[in-house]
């Protein structure tokens, strides 16, 4: 039997109206060899007269008997794929025609990539463009392969700005490395990519092929807050990535050369991480109880990633309060002036000059 070159999947659960925008962008296609899965998630709305309304030999549509979750969802996209390469479409997302055809041209030109992504169009929920949003920038200007490794490190230690629409992987990456971890609720996507590209590089198109829709039934909301125009992990959310953080960590343990260093960037940014939470949520909201909590599951949760020093500072902000954290900062701005005072009459005395610091000034 012959199997297409692509299958693409578009899990979905009550979103009737995007899911046939959805499906819409897939049958207008120029790269036609593809069967397109529809796995519906135990839908109680009309998915499947949306589904029937549409005509085409390409389309298999399956509806699970209960609800299995978001992530159990796409895994069983990925068990129906029978095409060399996998594309994972959300029902509230859209493809532009070139979407399949480069992508796939991509991944037959280089062999040694294991999943392409590529830029996008950010839109509302009527689909008219964001022209800019802080969380959603895409500053590369030149399409790429990067090296496996290298894609881990930027992501465990900065922004991540891969949306899953976007990624066209191999099935082989499937059969390696295994499906998404279905105890991720927010991160799988996440921490899925990074654990593809410690065996494979990664390759990026860096030109708009899909439309990413932001809107408020999304996932994004449930795990973020909305402040000063940005969406910040929210308590619930920064749990999940350190999730995340936690098995890639394990899994790059004899995989990368680097792990020790790794790691030990990873122990600094996380930190990092959970102090800016934990300053947000609970010392400027007046909640310090929760947040002892919170910082304490945290430290016996992911001691792997947090450093114990980390953790004692996380909780002198907590125990500060807000006015006690604007006093620490303006104490460690004098430290940070004082010492670069004294390194500068340092490089003045060595030249023969003499100086007074500002602990001389009486």
């Amino acid at each position: 039997m012959n199997h297409p070159t692509m299958s693409v999947c578009i899990p979905t659960r009550n979103r009737m109206e995007m899911l046939r925008e959805a499906i819409e962008s897939v049958l207008v296609q120029t790269f036609d060899d593809f069967e397109l899965i529809i796995s519906d998630n135990a839908s109680t709305d009309r998915t499947e007269d949306v589904v029937g309304a549409f005509h085409d030999g390409r389309i298999r549509y399956v509806k699970l008997e209960r609800d299995v979750g978001a992530i159990g969802n796409f895994n069983h996209c990925l068990g129906m794929a029978r095409g060399r390469y996998v594309c994972i479409l959300n029902d509230d997302d859209w493809m532009l025609p070139e979407n399949l055809l480069q992508k796939a041209r991509a991944l037959d030109r280089h062999a040694g990539v294991g999943f392409v992504y590529s830029h996008y169009h950010l839109v509302d929920d009527r689909r008219r463009r964001i022209m800019f949003h802080p969380n959603f920038r895409q500053p590369e200007r030149h399409s790429a392969i990067e090296r496996g490794h290298d894609f881990v490190e930027r992501s465990l230690l900065s922004g991540f700005a891969l949306i899953m629409s976007s990624v066209v992987l191999r099935r082989e990456c499937v059969e390696t490395v295994g499906r998404f971890h279905e105890h991720l609720l927010y991160t799988a996507d996440y921490e899925y990519w990074m654990r593809i590209a410690l065996r494979y590089d990664v390759m990026l198109l860096a030109v708009p092929l899909v439309q990413y829709r932001l809107h408020r039934a999304s996932e994004t909301t449930r795990y973020t807050t909305f402040r000063d125009g940005h969406f910040m992990p929210s308590p619930r959310g920064q749990e999940e990535l350190f999730k995340a953080k936690l098995s890639i960590v394990k899994a790059a343990k004899g995989v990368m050369p680097e792990w020790k260093s790794l790691a030990a960037a990873v122990r600094r940014y996380a930190g990092g991480q959970l102090a800016c939470v934990v300053e947000r949520e609970f010392v400027e909201e007046r909640r310090r109880g929760r947040g002892f909590v919170f910082i304490a599951a945290m430290w016996v949760r992911y001691w792997r990633i947090l450093s114990c020093g980390t953790v004692l500072r996380t909780l002198l902000i907590s125990c500060a309060g807000k006015d006690g954290v604007r006093r620490l900062r303006r104490l460690k701005g004098h430290a940070a002036s004082l010492k670069r005072s004294r390194r500068e009459a340092a490089v003045l005395l060595s030249r023969g000059m003499q100086v007074r610091t500002p602990t001389d000034v009486t």
